[in-house]
């Protein structure tokens, strides 16, 4: 778990460090970004959230504006791990947001199925949720410039 939470700080940094130095060349690693995904979200959340006024207004709005039509979709996903955690089977939380799931586009929906499909699998809750809230809490804190909790 240490190992884990080393390595992750130190992608944050070097992302960090990237971001800072290439600033007139973040439209660009944003662009190259978007076809990595390990990359993608922590250069979203270095642009959004902890440098935001190094970014040139119009990129950071647009960065913005992409990131709120997946809102919607994060909030789906985290009703229906909630509702698993709490004893749902995938099946069962299909049923349950089954409107929802009908009313989100085919990406979102894929994206929905996949989170059930790879991840609903009994004891990856139990396992792997308390490392993922405690890396978004962290990471929410840095993005909301609150000092870190001590742990």
């Amino acid at each position: 778990m240490e190992r884990h939470r080393a390595a992750s700080d130190a992608w944050d940094s070097m992302w960090s460090g990237i971001l800072q130095a290439q600033s007139g060349h973040h439209l660009r690693l944003l662009t190259w970004s978007a076809r990595n995904p390990a990359a993608d979200r922590v250069v979203r959340e270095h642009l959004l959230g902890t440098m935001p006024w190094h970014v040139e207004p119009a990129l950071l709005e647009e960065v913005a504006a992409h990131d709120l039509k997946r809102f919607r979709r994060a909030v789906l996903l985290t009703r229906i791990s909630r509702s698993c955690r709490n004893g749902l089977t995938p099946a069962q939380a299909r049923e349950r947001y089954a409107d929802e799931l009908a009313a989100a586009s085919q990406e979102e929906r894929d994206y929905v199925e996949r989170f059930l499909d790879e991840e609903m699998q009994p004891g990856y809750l139990q396992t792997c949720l308390p490392l993922r809230c405690r890396l978004g809490g962290a990471r929410r804190q840095a993005n909301l410039a609150v000092p870190p909790q001590p742990r």
